[in-house]
């Protein structure tokens, strides 16, 4: 059983653990996404707005102005990239110079450009697969003139997200030893209290004590410490002349004349007192039940004391029947001796007789 409750308790720690894990690291894991994607999405928004950007595009040379403003503002803001088209896609600003003038890749450009919309996309770039916040550029008169995309490497997202999830297994792993630690003492405090039965062990006991019980011919009730009846044989049943099901109410309901609050007052075991009940004269014994200096209940025994009398007269009828016998015993005994002795004198007798007549 110790076994059982510890490998138990370590299971269901470690499923509810490992399950709070994968939880946890799916919320991580969506919420590292959504974080940058915003992040990448305001940053670009801002920039799009920024009225040196704006008119950077009226420039002879706007790539230029342009590529000072985005590796300035991606040191600040710890991106991938920041990349500035126009209006066909070609490039303005890239992290990398010698791309400048070449057209964007990624193919997720059409929204911006065409539908003049700022979007959060996932792509392929020149540099690997990549989170990207884009939005367009607007003239003053309103006309899109260009697109601006600030990303994020897929890669350092889940380097990101898997240093998120050590710290998560980590932090797992502890709830899992610690369970495991809590369950191998609780296993061992059941066992403790329960004496370092089993069940089999437990069941075995119950049993016996069912078959203890109904093999006394004395009444025997038991109370806890409120004095509340926990158990009673079919003695106790019929001297006590009850029915039905009184385990459960407390004992003074059913025995108003009894003494057992006197003994879990006192913890004292009381013998061989007298209780009269239902009419009848009782010899009763009080055992207190003591854990330590803890009572924790009462079992009292009781007898007719006219079946008591009636069994003594018939011990000392039956004394009297056997010190008879060993007088007469005695008796016989003496006789033995007597004639043993008188068989003997004749027999010198005679031997004497025949003596004399063989010598005249």
């Amino acid at each position: 059983m110790h076994t059982k409750i510890f490998g138990l308790m370590v299971g269901l720690i470690a499923i509810v653990a490992l399950s709070m894990a994968a939880f946890l690291a799916y919320i991580e894991y969506h919420n590292i996404y959504e974080r940058l994607g915003d992040q990448a999405l305001s940053s670009a928004v801002h920039i799009a707005n920024s009225p040196e950007v704006v008119d950077a595009f009226t420039d002879d040379n706007p790539s230029e102005l342009l590529q000072q403003y985005a590796d300035h503002y991606q040191r600040d803001m710890e991106a991938e990239f920041i990349v500035i088209g126009n209006d066909e896609g070609e490039r303005y600003a890239h992290p990398d110079e010698w791309k400048i003038g070449e057209a964007m890749v990624g193919g997720d450009n059409d929204l911006a450009l065409i539908a003049g919309r700022s979007y959060v996309s996932v792509a392929e770039g020149t540099r690997g697969m990549s989170l990207r916040g884009k939005t367009p550029i607007h003239s003053a008169d309103g006309e899109i003139i260009g697109v601006v995309s600030v990303g994020f490497l897929v890669q350092d997202i889940h380097a990101e997200m898997w240093q998120r999830i050590g710290v998560i297994v980590l932090i797992t792993t502890v709830i899992v030893v610690i369970g495991a630690l809590g369950s191998m003492l609780l296993s061992r405090s059941i066992r403790k209290d329960m004496y370092g039965l089993e069940p089999k062990d437990i069941g075995a006991l119950y049993h016996e004590r069912e078959a203890t019980f109904a093999a006394i011919r004395e009444g025997i009730i038991a109370v806890d410490s409120s004095g509340v009846i926990t158990s009673l044989n079919s003695s106790a049943r019929k001297i006590l002349n009850v029915s039905g099901d009184i385990v459960g109410k407390p004992v003074q309901e059913v025995i108003v004349e009894t003494k057992i609050p006197r003994v879990l007052r006192t913890k004292k075991a009381e013998y061989n007192d007298e209780l009269f009940i239902n009419g009848q004269t009782m010899i009763v014994n009080r055992q207190p039940i003591l854990h330590g200096a803890d009572i924790q209940g009462v079992v009292s025994s009781f007898r007719d004391k006219t079946e008591m009398i009636e069994m003594a007269n018939t011990l000392s009828d039956i004394k009297s029947y056997s010190e008879d016998l060993r007088a007469q015993n005695h008796e016989f005994t003496n006789k033995l001796y007597t004639l043993s002795g008188i068989c003997i004198l004749g027999f010198f007798k005679k031997r004497n007789r025949l003596s004399h007549m063989k010598h005249p």
